[in-house]
């Protein structure tokens, strides 16, 4: 699933959940809208990532390959490739956050993202929220509003828009 429809789906839960006079399904229809903001964001993002390790060796170091890639960077004392870094096929997971970091600062042409902007900070709230969602505890309730679901939609969007700018120099329309 693309990211466009990923978004449109957060769009149309948003939507659903502001017309929805029954609570319940209101909650749901709030939590999806999140859920599927915070998946569009990272299909977009984890995307990018794929187009960039699809290039030839050679433009990345192979540090910034692993990193791309998500797999552990190692040194091999053995076989053919003894004394060199080599990509290991070992998973290494990347969190969003450095994947936004490390593409901007990259592709930025110089410029990085400021994590004291507003942007960054609605950011971190986001993914703390969707944390909470997909890691629920039994002693902590979560309560979510319909105002949760617009920040979400509101900063997916926004990510998605400043990174298309940052690497593609490109402004699109989400």
């Amino acid at each position: 699933m693309q990211f466009q429809e990923l978004l449109h789906n957060a769009r149309s839960f948003y939507e659903q959940a502001d017309s929805d006079n029954l609570e319940s399904s209101r909650q749901r229809n709030i939590i999806a809208s999140i859920l599927f903001s915070w998946i569009a964001m990272e299909a977009f993002v984890n995307d990018m990532m794929e187009d960039f390790v699809a290039l030839p060796p050679g433009i990345f170091t192979i540090h910034e390959r692993g990193f791309l890639q998500e797999r552990l960077v190692e040194f091999s004392t053995e076989g053919v490739n003894a004394g060199d870094f080599i990509i290991a096929n070992r998973r290494r997971f990347v969190r969003l956050g450095d994947k936004i970091l490390f593409l901007t600062a990259k592709f930025g042409k110089g410029t990085k993202l400021d994590k004291g902007s507003t942007l960054w900070q609605k950011f971190e709230a986001s993914k703390n929220l969707r944390d909470r969602l997909t890691h629920p505890r039994k002693d902590q309730e979560i309560n979510v509003s319909l105002s949760d679901a617009e920040d979400a939609l509101e900063v997916a969007q926004e990510v998605i828009r400043l990174v298309a700018l940052k690497v593609w120099n490109k402004n699109i329309d989400v």
